[in-house]
């Protein structure tokens, strides 16, 4: 019913919410990188103290992504969002007010936590009720909605200072009612509402769609019922009929992602000079560095759309394989030039290739997963690049000695992974339906069966 009612006016209201949480989302998690420095200031952390800090919000972030695809699966993918942005929204406001290192931490991940509820629904209720074929544009319009989110947090955050950073996370996290709000007036997922056995609102919801879309409904128009389906959103179900080692080995790539965009943006702070205004304790990001960031910012205006139209035609394999492919060659080419604005161009190529490929690979997942599970496989595997980051300041760490240390680590990584893709990543979704149910996934064809 979703296939044929087109690509127009209903899905515009979904892919306009969303692209609004995409954007805060991203914007957020930049600041809260950049503001860094300033917070360790404040709390006066040392080190190690700080490096406690990241840990744990790294890790209360990919908990968050758990949650939230088990609860995308089981509540229902508008209340998944909605709870997500509003907590998000209360604890955010409960954190600027802390008067602790220990209160503002505990807060600060939590906070992360309710920011992971958010993203696993958000993909699965955009993908859900768009048609095959037009997947890859809501995955793009996504990716420019975040990336210019991410450009506009550097853009700001970096003039915060100890009087204002508070002041300037409360009025951000304000701005997430805009979404919360959006959310609230859309329809559920008809094909979440399907496998509930929901059939009369689902039903009524691809009526609309039809309607706004200028289609008329059949006077006689039914959903058939799908037979009964698995607990919805069980991580037990996730691991069975063949997901579990696809399951794992897509985390391990989304991972590597996380390894090489966080490496390569610490790298890039310290070749720039951040540390030269360590007589500054509270200075954030001097002009230098985030001009020369934002040179870094450009290029994946360009490289991500590449990329997914390149999986809409070739494949999603081929796609993400290409993109791990690319950042390698212009990462190693980076490595040779001295710091330049054509440095930070070919550097920013590079990075944009990985983040190219972390795109093609959530719109993989939602595609691969069926509807009982795809917000779980959402939440598990997008925000394992998480786990990834961990590690990344101390390999970023090497650049104090010798800043093509740490490029040529991560473009050799990245080919490395390019092969894995290849070699292990064996199923291909374009075009294909999606999924009701895990019963319907045959692990022993190279293409997903409706």
């Amino acid at each position: 019913a979703i296939e044929r009612s087109s690509f127009g006016r209903a899905q515009a209201y979904y892919i306009i919410s969303a692209s609004t949480v995409f954007f805060l989302e991203l914007m957020n998690l930049v600041t809260d990188g950049i503001l860094l420095p300033t917070i360790k200031c404040e709390f006066n952390l040392q080190s190690r103290e700080a490096t406690v800090y990241l840990l744990l919000t790294r890790l209360a972030f990919f908990a968050g992504g758990l949650l939230g695809g088990r609860f995308g699966d089981s509540m229902g993918r508008r209340k998944s969002i909605m709870l997500g942005l509003i907590l998000q929204i209360v604890i955010t406001n409960a954190s600027i007010r802390a008067t602790d290192a220990i209160t503002y931490t505990i807060l600060h991940a939590l906070c992360k936590i309710a920011f992971g509820i958010v993203m696993p629904s958000t993909y699965s209720l955009t993908v859900e009720v768009c048609p095959a074929n037009r997947r890859y544009l809501v995955k793009m319009i996504f990716g420019i909605a975040g990336t210019t989110g991410a450009f506009f947090g550097a853009s700001l955050s970096r003039h915060y200072s100890q009087n204002t950073w508070r002041t300037a996370l409360g009025a951000l996290s304000a701005l997430c009612f805009l979404p919360a709000m959006s959310t609230f007036v859309l329809d559920e997922s008809p094909r979440f509402l399907t496998v509930q056995d929901r059939l009369a609102e689902a039903e009524a919801v691809v009526a609309r769609i039809w309607q706004r879309n200028g289609i008329t409904v059949p006077p006689k128009f039914e959903l058939k019922p799908e037979p009964p389906v698995e607990a919805c959103g069980s991580f037990r179900e996730l691991f069975k009929y063949g997901l579990a080692r696809l399951s794992a080995r897509l985390m391990y790539v989304m991972a590597m992602k996380g390894v090489f965009i966080t490496t390569l943006y610490i790298s890039l702070q310290y070749i720039f000079g951040r540390d030269s205004h360590s007589h500054e304790p509270c200075h954030t990001m001097s002009s230098k560095t985030f001009s020369q960031m934002a040179l870094a910012f450009i290029p994946d205006y360009l490289v991500m759309p590449s990329a997914l139209i390149l999986a809409q035609r070739w494949g999603r394999k081929s796609s993400i394989s290409t993109c791990f492919l690319i950042s390698a060659v212009f990462l190693g080419a980076s490595s040779l030039l001295p710091p330049s604005p054509l440095f930070s161009v070919i550097f920013g190529v590079g990075v944009s290739g990985t983040a190219a490929a972390r795109s093609v690979i959530v719109l993989y997942t939602s595609e691969l997963y069926p509807t009982s599970l795809r917000s779980v496989a959402n939440g598990l595997i997008w925000s394992s690049d998480t786990l990834g980051s961990t590690v990344a300041p101390f390999l970023a760490e090497y650049v104090v000695v010798h800043h093509a240390r740490p490029f040529l680590l991560v473009a050799a990584v990245a080919i490395a992974t390019c092969v894995f893709v290849i070699r292990r990543i064996e199923r291909e979704t374009l075009n294909q339906p999606l999924l009701s149910s895990v019963r319907s996934f045959n692990p022993t064809t190279e293409s997903v069966k409706a």
